[in-house]
């Protein structure tokens, strides 16, 4: 039992890992960040083309 508890205690203030989790958050967050901007970006590329595509259509000689 005491090797029990002296190995939580241990645990509880072990910080190793810390770094780690940190670089996985922001990581997490670039990647949800540059997902979110993509899609934005995709969105306005094909109405921008939806667009050209309308115009030529429409100035187009049957």
């Amino acid at each position: 039992m005491k090797r029990l508890c002296n190995f939580l205690t241990r645990l509880a203030h072990d910080d190793s890992g810390a770094p780690a989790i940190e670089y996985a958050l922001l990581a997490a967050v670039v990647a949800l960040t540059a997902a979110v901007g993509m899609g934005t970006l995709g969105n306005g590329i094909s109405t921008f083309f939806d667009t050209i595509g309308d115009n030529l259509a429409a100035r187009t000689v049957p």
